[in-house]
């Protein structure tokens, strides 16, 4: 589990949790829970006493639902009394907004890896009841997870594996909140609450980090619980407690299992039709895209993201590439630019209370960098704005593209787009089988780039970070050096003294890679291969060359020298088993043309200081190389339609079938990562 930072808790609760309504007193509410006797009096008068609900017991004794249930009798107690007080002051009647929920059965927690006692909002009751949704009270609806493990409630074989963790109830608590915020995606941020003993911690978690306060005894520290059950029962809007505005959850279908969203952007509102990829249980940058509708019926795509703090919105960095495109190549490259990316119709950094919506905003818009002391460092790595972009086509990315002369077509075309952004000094730094897409039009076919939220100028200087998806990232990028240099200096000037940068060949290399991934993950559908050794061949070069996010990134060395030494090696698919099929024999030339071309154009700017000095290519002769061989080898391979005719288990065991008729938008291949 990574290391969650601490915060003082009168910190928490003056800037995490919803503000105490102006009617409240805490200090008032505990002298009217002691005449009832909620809280009861010691013999010693300068003891606080204890709550009513636990006098007859030792806490550190009872069962996690024990706890709870009493926990529960204390919170109505809590709300009654606050409702008679504020009722006092106003004049006026209160509904709380939250309730303290206890699971009925507790199977249900078990089986759902469910808190047994959750706190919720009282108008969000309705939803789960919907036919075909859900089991009541789902992950959507719970706003504070609370847990109570206590030692004796876990079996023995598991107690080593909690000894080792600070407390047990850390890794719950964070998988609670870490499931609110991937399941729900009206949630910004949402609060939990472990409780050990007669410890209670508290805890706060946004789609940039999370923390905890100090922790507090559950069964004295009166004024710190109250705090808590006042606030949370009492909020006074819904953006208090972590929704977003601008998101509400209209339907749930119960065909396809999937809730209907009406979302705000830009002054427009669009209503989701489907979800087209959702990583937000990989955390990262919580991306989410949808096949929307617009107000007058039309599909759109629309993606929802946390950006870094140091990064522009998409739209930004899509208007400064564009107009150095216009200064370098022309009015008219830049309109045939223009037609070979997505368009965005809307876009904005996400408002709320009239601030960008941003992973350091605390509650009343406060700035969590001017409240707490060393907060810089609490956040240094994990600041980030809440985007949404809009975009006009609805494509198909062309790892999901079913014919391959469309493979040939879409991967001439994004070289052709990368040929003028390049010529104007730019790169795109993440293409990939997910960001390059096939779009049919009523007017033609064409291939389109998108995601260029991590798009700069070559000659931009940035700290070092590897950017990029894993399957398709540039050997060179993903381990941040030089491969092709010369071996040995020829004199004193030599690319050594060169610090690494990302380079328009990088950009390249992963249009190359994305139609090495077609070999690997595809056969014809015409002739099959349904011998298992070829394809357990297949598979594990595919494995070496194509690793997770976690080979890549965290050790890659292995995979990278694999790929590096495929890139390199002229006779790439006669030295190696590789299980493919022979119908793919133009395509295997046509990779081969390819990274020829690659390696050659590599080692002559690496062993030339003068071709680092410049920015950009100095000419664009090997676009147009490569679009050639695209172009002059469609029409062998025009025919040729790609399915995953078999697929391996584990143990051996192959399991053939055939590909599902292809439906177009599966966005994204991959979720892209930097570090």
């Amino acid at each position: 589990m990574a290391s969650v930072a601490e915060v003082p808790l009168d910190w928490y609760l003056d800037n995490i949790l919803p503000p105490l309504p102006i009617e409240a007193n805490i200090d008032s509410l505990m002298e009217s829970l002691r005449r009832s006797s909620v809280i009861t009096s010691d013999l010693d008068d300068e003891s606080p006493g204890t709550w009513l609900a636990f006098s007859d017991c030792e806490p550190e004794k009872l069962f996690e639902v024990d706890i709870l249930e009493r926990l529960c009798i204390v919170f109505d107690a809590i709300v009654g009394a606050t409702k008679q007080q504020m009722e006092r002051v106003s004049h006026s009647g209160f509904q709380n907004a939250v309730s303290l929920q206890m699971v009925s059965d507790e199977n249900e927690a078990v089986n759902t890896s469910k808190p047994l006692a959750y706190f919720l909002l009282n108008n969000e009751a309705s939803y789960g009841a919907e036919e075909g949704a859900e089991e009541n009270h789902p992950w959507y609806q719970i706003i504070n997870p609370c847990f109570a493990l206590q030692p004796h409630d876990v079996e023995k074989n598991d107690m080593e594996i909690l000894n080792q963790l600070d407390d047990p109830n850390d890794n719950f608590v964070l998988g609670a909140m870490q499931n609110i915020l991937s399941k729900d995606p009206c949630r910004r941020f949402t609060f939990g609450t472990s409780i050990n003993g007669r410890r209670a911690i508290l805890w706060f978690s946004n789609h940039g980090f999370s923390l905890k306060s100090e922790s507090f005894d559950l069964f004295k520290d009166h004024r710190q619980l109250i705090h808590l059950f006042v606030s949370l029962a009492f909020a006074r809007r819904s953006i208090d407690l972590g929704w977003d505005p601008s998101l509400a959850r209209v339907r749930y279908n119960p065909e396809d299992k999937q809730w209907r969203y009406l979302i705000r952007v830009d002054g427009q509102t669009f209503t989701t039709v489907s979800v087209l990829a959702d990583y937000t249980a990989h955390a990262g940058r919580w991306t989410r895209v949808w096949l929307v509708k617009d107000c007058h019926g039309n599909l759109r795509v629309l993606k929802d993201v946390w950006v870094d703090d140091r990064r522009q919105a998409e739209h930004e960095i899509l208007e400064e590439m564009l107009q150095d495109v216009r200064k370098a190549c022309g009015d008219e490259d830049c309109e045939v630019l223009k037609n070979l990316l997505l368009t965005p119709v809307a876009f904005e950094k996400v408002c709320v209370d009239g601030k960008v919506d941003s992973t350091a905003l605390l509650q009343g818009c406060k700035s969590l960098l001017n409240t707490l002391e060393n907060a810089d460092t609490l956040v240094e790595a994990c600041q980030r704005f809440h985007y949404r972009i809009v975009f006009l086509e609805y494509a198909t990315p062309i790892k999901d593209e079913r014919w391959l002369g469309n493979v040939f077509d879409t991967l001439a075309d994004a070289v052709g787009a990368l040929e003028i952004i390049h010529r104007a000094g730019w790169v795109h730094r993440d293409i990939s089988g997910g960001n390059v897409y096939s779009y049919v039009s009523a007017e033609s076919h064409r291939g389109l780039i998108g995601d260029f939220e991590f798009a700069k100028r070559e000659d931009q200087e940035e700290p070092r970070r590897i950017v990029g998806t894993p399957e398709t990232i540039a050997s060179e990028a993903a381990v941040w050096a030089w491969l092709f240099r010369p071996r040995l200096p020829t004199t004193g000037d030599t690319v050594f003294k060169f610090r690494f940068r990302y380079l328009f060949l990088h950009d390249l290399e992963s249009i190359f890679w994305i139609l090495v991934q077609v070999l690997f993950f595809n056969e014809n559908t015409a002739s099959i291969v349904y011998n298992t050794t070829s394809f357990l061949q297949r598979a594990a070069m595919s494995e070496r060359l194509f690793p997770s996010k976690v080979d890549i990134f965290s050790d890659g060395l292995e995979h990278i020298c694999h790929r590096s030494m495929f890139l390199k090696d002229p006779l790439r698919f006669n030295n190696y088993n590789n299980g493919l099929s022979r119908t793919f024999d133009p395509v295997k030339s046509v990779v081969s043309q390819i990274a020829d071309l690659l390696v050659a154009r590599y080692r002559h700017i690496e062993g030339s200081p003068e071709s680092l000095r410049v920015s950009g290519p100095n000419n664009c002769e090997i676009h147009e190389e490569i679009q050639g061989i695209l172009d002059d080898n469609r029409s062998v391979i025009a025919s040729i339609r790609l399915g995953q005719g078999v697929r391996v288990r584990k143990y051996g065991v192959v399991q053939i079938h055939r590909q599902e008729p292809h439906r177009r938008g599966a966005w994204l291949s991959g979720q892209t990562f930097h570090i």
